[in-house]
């Protein structure tokens, strides 16, 4: 029996200190990524100086990696961190098609069709329809087959758009995200509007999405 007492006293002493190691040890500090769309405003050497989310905040930032278009605005996907103040740290940038939407009447027929997508993510903000498309591929090779366009509907009484996606006969097999900034200035939208967007998804089912102007 003292013989046991002796053994355990032993493995107490030899286990105590992995104890307290774990139980002092803290984790690393892991850095809050954000990724949104923003407004990136660049200086005259292309260089972000700032940028705007569709939150209203804007952050200041030192950055010499991208290089942008001098003096203007620039709309991406933009991941990063939040420093002091009102400073940010900026990890990636993803391109955008900012284009405007193309009418529908002026769409050329054979290049211009409605396959299949889904949408990841959609909302108004910004002065935007910011949407994330999910189109199939067969691989990563097999982007040159499809074109997609953002599409305005002629309408009287109402602001409808949607993709065009020509999927090129391509056999959908893996993801592949593309994002769109469709500007809304120039329908004359007023504040509470409703602004539609339409599109056929890999279900084969018809989705319209409705979204309100702020």
């Amino acid at each position: 029996m003292k013989h046991r007492f002796i053994v355990l006293i032993i493995l107490f002493f030899c286990i105590a200190p992995v104890l307290d190691s774990c139980s002092t040890d803290k984790p690393d500090d892991v850095e809050a990524l954000i990724t949104e769309f923003v407004t990136c405003m660049t200086d005259s050497q292309g260089h972000i100086r700032s940028f705007k989310n569709d939150m209203g905040n804007t952050y200041d930032v030192d950055d010499r990696h991208y290089r942008l278009p001098s003096d203007t605005l620039f709309r991406c996907i933009c991941t990063y961190s939040i420093g002091d103040g009102n400073g940010a740290s900026i990890r990636n940038l993803y391109e955008t098609d900012c284009s405007k939407a193309t009418e529908y009447s002026s769409l050329v027929p054979g290049l211009h069709k409605f396959d299949a997508f889904d949408i990841e993510s959609a909302y108004v903000g910004g002065g935007y329809l910011n949407v994330v498309v999910i189109i199939r591929i067969h691989d990563k090779d097999a982007m040159y087959k499809h074109h997609c366009e953002a599409v305005y509907f002629d309408s009287a009484d109402s602001t409808v758009f949607s993709i065009s996606h020509n999927s090129g006969e391509d056999t959908p097999v893996i993801s592949r995200k593309l994002y769109y900034c469709i500007p809304l200035a120039g329908y004359g939208l007023e504040k509470n509007d409703t602004v539609f967007f339409k599109y056929r998804n890999y279900n084969e089912e018809d989705c319209i999405m409705k979204f309100v102007y702020r």
